[in-house]
């Protein structure tokens, strides 16, 4: 199944909610897998671009199966930036859903014939933001898992021999090319995949109101000071460099506007702190600002924010619409000005 949407639509529920039921369709033999001290295979493994996305998945899920009998080391993250040994832990405990990304993946399976043969007897295979997948040069390293994964599946009664892929994605049709490169990588046995696309219209929500203030180069500082002044809430500033981003958080905060930063040269523990302050700073003040590069505004899914500010022009109109699409989640309403 291909599937898209735009993102804050849901798409995490739309795949979480087959695996989570798969898993407890199988609940018996997960037990009785477990009084004999065997390790069971996940139901579901989940692939996303980046670790943000990844660790946001995780908590949606972690919601929707906190009354489930998936135990509460049910879902596991493995993605870069994070202890190698402590995810090999975790992996022993046979959790039945994985959120991954590609490279972390990779590395683990490579070096281990048995976790290798455990993960192929997988139900289900996700790909989340799949077009970025393709894009960032992530797809090398998920082809050779695929295929470490086709070599290990199990041949037995027991098992279909093929698992189910799910692809999704907030930009992918009116793409044919893109439906075909992810056939021919994918190896779909379905040479039609159903495909189920929530938003025909590659649009901006309607919920947003969007503006362009003309200025030169040197008055951007300006108004944007001025846009923050005047327009009370949570803004989430984008600007098309690293550079940028660490110049504009200390400007404001030297302005008394509290001001966050979340860009690609970051840790994984620095980037997801920062959205924490960022969280905490909007519920106490009347301001507060998330400065970000476009790598933090893929599929990041930062409640309540008010406004979005394109500091710089975006690159594309693609870029154009995932930014926005920030603000205005939920059927709430939002603002972005370019």
């Amino acid at each position: 199944v291909i599937g898209k949407a735009t993102t804050g639509s849901g798409k995490t529920l739309a795949y979480g909610i087959p695996i989570l039921e798969k898993y407890i369709q199988s609940l018996n033999l997960i037990k009785q897998n477990n009084k004999d001290k065997k390790i069971n295979h996940p139901t579901g493994i989940i692939f996303a671009p980046t670790r943000e996305l990844a660790h946001q998945v995780v908590d949606h899920l972690n919601k929707l199966a906190k009354y489930s009998p998936l135990s509460t080391r049910g879902i596991v993250s493995i993605t870069g930036g994070l202890s190698i040994q402590k995810q090999q832990r975790l992996l022993r405990h046979g959790p039945g859903i994985i959120v991954a990304t590609p490279g972390r993946m990779l590395e683990l399976v490579q070096g281990d014939s048995e976790l290798a043969k455990r993960l192929a007897s997988i139900d289900i295979i996700v790909l989340d933001e799949a077009d970025r997948l393709l894009q960032d040069g992530h797809f090398d390293e998920f082809e050779k898992i695929l295929e470490l994964f086709g070599k290990n599946r199990p041949k037995s009664k027991s098992i279909e021999w093929k698992w189910q892929t799910l692809v999704f994605s907030s930009s992918l049709m009116g793409n044919d090319e893109i439906v075909q490169l992810l056939n021919e990588k994918l190896k779909f046995k379905d040479k039609k995949p159903t495909l189920v696309d929530a938003n025909p219209k590659e649009i901006v929500s309607g919920q947003i109101t969007e503006a362009l203030v003309e200025c030169g180069p040197t008055e951007r500082d300006l108004y944007l000071y001025y846009f923050l002044l005047m327009y009370k809430g949570s803004t989430l500033v984008f600007a098309n460099s690293i550079d940028s981003v660490k110049r504009l958080v200390p400007l404001l905060n030297n302005l008394n506007i509290p001001a966050f930063s979340i860009h690609s040269s970051m840790i994984q523990k620095q980037r997801l702190r920062a959205l924490e302050k960022f969280k905490e700073a909007s519920q106490k003040n009347e301001v507060a600002v998330l400065v970000a590069s476009d790598v933090a505004a893929r599929g990041l899914d930062i409640p309540n924010i008010d406004h979005v500010v394109h500091y710089h022009l975006p690159r594309s109109a693609d870029v154009y619409i995932h930014r926005s699409g920030r603000t205005a989640r939920a059927g709430k309403e939002g603002v972005s000005v370019m």
